[in-house]
């Protein structure tokens, strides 16, 4: 972001980061939904809370379909995946790249949204 101070004369550049807010109105209405990956559908993680003191790397589970291969992995919402096949995920649209690049089963690497260990586990990607 470049801003001016007309007055001074001064020019100031800041570097800013953006992030989704989280929505606390129930329910959500997405208007646009991408397909759900493996049963997954994913988020930015800064919609978590806005209490947490920072916003974790990766992306968050939204939803996980019943009798999928992430519901029979045992993901759960609100966890962070962070590597998809050793490929970081910072962004929805950089998950599902990666997980229709996959063409057998998909490795990923998830943790808590208050950080911890990370967990591996591999899914069938479709």
């Amino acid at each position: 972001v470049e801003a001016a101070d007309r007055a001074q004369g001064a020019k100031w550049i800041r570097t800013v980061k953006l992030a989704k807010f989280p929505v606390t109105i129930e329910p959500v209405i997405a208007s646009k939904r991408p397909k759900p990956r493996a049963g997954l559908r994913v988020d930015w993680s800064s919609v978590l809370s806005p209490s947490l003191r920072s916003v974790p790397e990766g992306v968050v589970i939204r939803e996980v379909q019943p009798g999928s291969a992430a519901d029979n992995a045992h993901l759960h919402p609100n966890k962070i995946i962070k590597r998809v096949n050793d490929q970081k995920v910072k962004t929805p649209a950089e998950f599902y790249r990666e997980m229709d690049k996959a063409k057998g089963p998909v490795e990923l690497r998830y943790a808590s949204a208050e950080g911890g260990e990370e967990q591996r586990v591999t899914i069938d990607s479709k």
